[in-house]
């Protein structure tokens, strides 16, 4: 599993029981140490969503993302020679697109802050919570859980008043187009051709994320309305889901 902490530095979990790991009322359990708990308000995490928050790439969307490339080992340390070099020359790294159809299925079943969701709701604190989180240094991941909020509290203020409390400007555009992926309607009359398509495509591969996951049907009616105006969107669209996998696919949790 992948996780982050702050900036650009990731936790990269190894298991050695992923059943355990798994058992999101274990989790829930020790968060609930008293241990724990000071050791995690030292930086600023005071509830468990908060901490979920942090879960980037769940349990088996590694493994799943069938990944190819040269192999980190203690007698060939090559991660700690490219952070070395990216750090000195201010580089970072991004990571690899996990919004296919397999590596998304894998997220939906094992993220543990979509089991939070799945047990609690959709809330206002929820995305107050998490995007408190993610709005600090994860702006891809913070853009998806802002339109998610704006999805579901169309009224609310608190999206962009937390945005401003973490000194990051508002993305009004972007937060407009990724809620239609989340299945808000399109603009009126707004004209889909086949680059728009791909835009919104490219959309969903870079802010996608697996605790807070778009509607796969939302980006499969832009393509349809794409090809009811332009018969070469067939070819795009087949691109795009020799990637993504099958749009008509849902993706369904634990």
């Amino acid at each position: 599993a992948v996780w982050y902490s702050y900036g650009p530095d990731l936790l990269i979990l190894g298991l050695t029981d992923a059943e355990a790991s798994l058992d999101f009322d274990r989790v829930a359990q020790r968060f609930e140490q008293k241990d724990i708990r000071r050791g995690l308000r030292r930086t600023d995490i005071d509830t468990l969503p908060a901490l979920l928050a942090h879960e980037l790439l769940p349990l088996g969307v590694v493994h799943g993302s069938g990944l190819e490339g040269p192999i980190h080992t203690l007698f060939h340390p090559i991660l700690s020679d490219q952070a070395a070099r990216a750090f000195f020359v201010g580089g970072a790294g991004g990571l690899p697109p996990t919004a296919g159809l397999d590596t998304a299925t894998l997220g939906a079943r094992y993220s543990l802050l979509a089991e939070y969701v799945a047990r609690n709701g959709v809330s206002e604190e929820l995305h107050r919570e998490v995007a408190g989180q993610l709005c600090q240094t994860r702006l891809d991941e913070c853009a998806a859980w802002i339109a998610s909020w704006v999805y579901h509290f169309p009224e609310s203020e608190g999206p962009k008043q937390l945005v401003r409390d973490v000194g990051q400007p508002y993305p009004t555009a972007l937060v407009a187009d990724l809620g239609v992926l989340f299945g808000a309607p399109l603009p009126e009359g707004k004209r889909i051709t086949p680059g728009e398509a791909l835009r919104y495509t490219q959309l969903f591969e870079r802010h996608y994320v697996h605790s807070a996951p778009f509607d796969r049907a939302a980006l499969d009616a832009i393509w349809q309305r794409c090809l009811a105006l332009d018969s070469n969107c067939q070819a795009s669209k087949q691109r795009a889901e020799a990637k993504l996998g099958d749009l008509g696919v849902s993706v369904a949790g634990r």
